[in-house]
């Protein structure tokens, strides 16, 4: 659902950026969310998979040149 890349090649120098994506536009809706996101080290992923509500917020830390995915899916 989301897709979001990290690139400060513009501004000539490799910072971390942090993200925080709320997701109330889920409403009353419950969903699982899945992220796939930067890992620790350059060239590696990590993911989680957890339950969301309107009230959760995403909240990733992007590497340099790095990004992230995330989707959401009813819950049932």
């Amino acid at each position: 659902m989301t897709a979001l890349t990290n690139s400060w090649r513009h501004q000539r120098r490799e910072r971390r950026c942090d993200v925080d994506v709320p997701v109330s536009f889920v409403g009353q809706s419950r969903c699982t969310m899945t992220v796939i996101e930067d890992g620790k080290a350059q060239r590696t992923f990590d993911n989680e998979t957890k339950a969301v509500t309107a009230q959760d917020h995403l909240e990733v830390r992007l590497q340099p040149y790095g990004g992230f995915v995330a989707t959401l899916s009813p819950t049932r």
